[in-house]
């Protein structure tokens, strides 16, 4: 299912912030259409571009504009200077502002009909304080696994806290949290990503062969900023005045199922705004081809209800399950 080769005609540019980051983005020029469509895919913690480009292209079927964000400290956007695989990220208000820029000097210019984002996880929650804050100018959301809530399973919320006031204390802030680390590919049984084997390995084997795109895992600030902005987003979410589709799986590990309940009772979504999906794990994009599936159905029902938009055309169904079968086929298992 992943294409991680750039579609046709896929653009690359950098956009420079002025604290001299820069940010990596991808753009996908709609091609034939007489309606201006946009979409804005958003990634989650520690992912990259290269993931979604099968999503993308979904959406350049459907006759979108497509642009991809790295954030800043993932991808091949700039990086901690002093350990490339960590994330210097200390407050999500950098990466609130960050999307923010990106959206006034690079979206907005060329913006026309109606443009939507599609966003996971951090981004879901990065899109939302946006959004919260008056910041975007969208015509909807869709948000999936959102980082509402964080899981620190099997530890408790306390012993986490305790462990980021201790490494303040030591000055070890910026330290890897406790059984975190620089990137090692987990076997498939025990990572909590996809319950997809295939779609699990090829990401694995493409992240092996591609070490630009590496990244490690939470340090002690990235923890903290994470739980201050989540009790933001508590204290502050309202009913938003566009269309939210909020999609979530029931066998969430990375974060809490009950982040999402909390997000459709703030948000006030009615039932053909939420959508649950069994057997999945935390990334939609990264699931197998019947849930995947499942989540295109709804992602169409949706469009079409608030939108009037035409549903993925048949042979883009078709290809999907083309591309799934011949994945499977080509990855042989890597881990165990």
């Amino acid at each position: 299912m992943f294409h991680f080769t750039p579609l046709t005609n896929s653009e690359f540019h950098f956009f420079p912030l002025s604290d001299d980051c820069q940010l990596r983005y991808a753009y996908l020029k709609a091609s034939g259409q007489k309606e201006k469509k946009t979409i804005l895919i958003l990634t989650g913690k520690n992912e990259f571009i290269e993931k979604y480009f099968h999503l993308a292209k979904f959406w350049h079927e459907k006759g979108y504009n497509v642009y991809l964000l790295d954030w800043r400290y993932q991808g091949l956007s700039s990086r901690d200077p002093n350990d490339y695989q960590k994330t210097g990220i200390k407050d999500f208000t950098q990466m609130v502002a960050d999307l923010y820029i990106f959206f006034q000097k690079v979206i907005k210019p060329s913006q026309e009909g109606i443009t939507l984002a599609y966003a996971h996880s951090m981004g879901a929650h990065i899109l939302l304080r946006c959004l919260i804050e008056k910041r975007l100018h969208l015509d909807g959301a869709i948000i999936t696994s959102p980082l509402v809530q964080m899981n620190f399973s099997p530890f408790p919320e306390w012993f986490v806290q305790f462990l980021i006031a201790f490494s303040k204390w030591c000055g070890k802030l910026s330290g890897y949290a406790l059984t975190q680390g620089p990137y090692v590919p987990q076997s498939f049984a025990s990572q909590k990503l996809t319950s997809d084997r295939g779609n699990y390995e090829a990401l694995v084997e493409f992240t092996l062969q591609n070490p630009t795109l590496q990244m490690g895992g939470a340090t002690y600030a990235w923890i903290e900023a994470a739980l201050v902005s989540c009790q933001k987003l508590e204290d502050e979410l309202y009913p938003l005045e566009i269309p939210v589709l909020l999609l979530s799986p029931k066998e969430d590990q990375v974060v809490k199922i009950s982040g999402a309940y909390q997000l459709l009772n703030q948000l006030q979504l009615s039932s053909d705004e939420f959508a649950f999906y069994e057997g999945a794990k935390h990334e939609l994009h990264s699931e197998g081809k019947k849930i995947y599936k499942e989540v295109l159905k709804t992602i169409d029902d949706w469009l079409l209800r608030y939108y009037n938009d035409f549903k993925f055309t048949a042979s883009a169904r078709d290809q999907h399950d083309h591309d799934y079968t011949q994945n499977s086929k080509r990855h042989s298992r890597i881990t165990s």
